[in-house]
């Protein structure tokens, strides 16, 4: 009810609090719908604030969200995307996950 209000931040506060699982299901969601309206610093602004979760289930949307910033050219979405991959592969090492994985997104 939160999200179709528009109150993002609190909806994510609230998840928050439940663990990881259910703040993925609403991060993911919220950053997927910024990305479909191309609001790209909207969507990496929101997953830099709650830490980038290295969920293995959402590589495949880091990855696609990754290629299509750099194809859009967007050079004020870069610095942010940088950042949201550094923290993502800070989060992975640090997680343990496939090192062929955290090597992928090392070339982007």
């Amino acid at each position: 009810m939160m999200v179709s209000q528009g109150q993002y931040d609190q909806c994510l506060i609230n998840a928050q609090k439940h663990g990881i699982e259910v703040l993925s299901r609403y991060l993911f969601g919220l950053a997927n719908k910024f990305l479909k309206s191309k609001d790209y610093d909207k969507s990496l602004n929101y997953l830099i604030q709650y830490e980038v979760p290295p969920v293995s289930a959402q590589f495949k949307f880091y990855r696609s969200f990754c290629i299509e910033i750099i194809q859009e050219g967007k050079n004020e979405s870069f610095k942010l995307l940088k950042d949201m991959v550094r923290k993502l592969i800070s989060n992975m090492k640090s997680s343990g996950s496939q090192e062929t994985a955290i090597k992928e997104f090392e070339k982007i």
